[in-house]
């Protein structure tokens, strides 16, 4: 849905993981064996920062892009919502 977004606004996407992992904002996850209760910690983690920037772009295009910004609080909702859950387990 944003990369559709981006091309209709005339915005060359690129979907690559090394770029999408490269301009994330996260944390590189630790390498090898991870305690699970660990694992959920850095989820968590993560979620939170990219929520904190989504929630950037969501103030961002407010009256610059009022459908970029429907999208944008679209996929941040779902964010929070697999944040709190993650929370939860760790709780």
């Amino acid at each position: 849905t944003v990369a559709e977004r981006a091309s209709a606004l005339g915005v060359s996407p690129d979907g690559r993981a090394a770029t999408v992992a490269g301009a994330s904002g996260i944390t590189v996850a630790p390498e090898g064996w991870v305690k699970d209760t660990d694992a959920v910690g850095v989820l968590v983690t993560a979620l939170g920062a990219v929520i904190t920037r989504m929630r950037e772009r969501v103030a961002a295009t407010g009256e610059a892009d009022p459908v970029s910004q429907d999208i944008f609080i679209g996929i941040t909702g779902d964010l929070e919502k697999h944040h709190w859950m993650f929370q939860a387990e760790s709780g």
